[in-house]
C-alpha cells in the first residue's frame, strides 16, 4: 500500500540516527505526531489574562485561561481551579 494512502493517524515515523534523540527532539515528534499547533503570547492575551479573576493564584494558568478564552481553544487539565473560568475543558 502506498504510504501517502494510509491515514495520518496509521502512519509510523521512523527515524534514523547515529546518537539518542534529545528531549527537545522528542517534544518536538509529539507534538507533530499529534497534530498540536504552538500558540504564541500576544499582547491581545496578555491584556486579558490581567484582569482575570484570580480565582486560580498562578498567572501561567491564567494565561492559559486567556488564550483559550480569545482563541476558542479547550484545555486539557486535572486541576479544578480552571472550573471557576469560562473555559471549556476537557478533564483528565
Amino acid at each position: 500500500m502506498d504510504f501517502k494512502a494510509l491515514s495520518p493517524d496509521s502512519r509510523i515515523w521512523i527515524f534514523q540516527s547515529n546518537r539518542k534523540l534529545t528531549d527537545d527532539e522528542k517534544d518536538n515528534i509529539r507534538i507533530e505526531a499529534n497534530h498540536f499547533t504552538p500558540l504564541s503570547i500576544s499582547l491581545v492575551h496578555a491584556q486579558h489574562a490581567g484582569p482575570l479573576p484570580r480565582h486560580h493564584d498562578d498567572p501561567f494558568d491564567r494565561m492559559l485561561i486567556a488564550q483559550a478564552q480569545l482563541e476558542g481553544l479547550s484545555i486539557v487539565t486535572h486541576d479544578s481551579a480552571f472550573e471557576a473560568y469560562e473555559v471549556n475543558l476537557i478533564p483528565t
